[in-house]
C-alpha cells in the first residue's frame, strides 16, 4: 500500500512541477538517464547480496537465453526458404540506396577521395 501512495505523491508531484514550469522542459530525460544508469544498478548490487540461489530462480535466470535462441532460430528459419510453407515467398532485402543526405557531414570528405577532380 505504500508503494501506490509513493507512486500517486510522485506523479502529482511531476504534475505540480510540470505545471509551475520550475524545471526544464527534457528534465525527464535527465532523471530516467540517472534512474536506468544510476539507480537500479546501485539497487541491483544492494540487494544481490540477500538473494539466495534456488531452483526456483532457473527459469528466470534462463528466460531472457531462451527468448534470444527462440528469436534466432524464427529468424533462421525466415532466412532459409526450404523451410518455409509451402506458398509462402521469403522476405526479400531491401535495395541498398546510397545518398548523399545520408551523412552531411561527410560528403565533402567522400568527393575528396573518391571522385578525382575536374579540370
Amino acid at each position: 500500500m505504500n508503494n501506490i501512495i509513493l507512486l500517486f505523491v510522485c506523479l502529482l508531484l511531476g504534475m505540480g512541477l510540470r505545471t509551475t514550469r520550475r524545471l526544464p522542459e527534457n528534465a525527464h530525460v535527465a532523471l530516467n538517464a540517472f534512474i536506468i544508469n544510476i539507480s537500479l544498478p546501485a539497487l541491483i548490487i544492494l540487494q544481490i547480496h540477500h538473494v539466495a540461489l534456488q531452483t526456483q530462480l532457473l527459469f528466470s535466470i534462463a528466460m531472457p537465453w531462451l527468448m534470444f535462441a527462440l528469436g534466432v532460430g524464427f529468424f533462421w528459419t525466415l532466412r532459409d526458404p526450404a523451410l518455409l510453407p509451402s506458398g509462402v515467398a521469403p522476405p526479400r532485402p531491401a535495395p541498398m540506396r546510397v545518398s548523399n543526405r545520408a551523412a552531411p557531414s561527410h560528403v565533402p570528405v567522400a568527393y575528396h577521395f573518391c571522385w578525382p577532380r575536374r579540370a
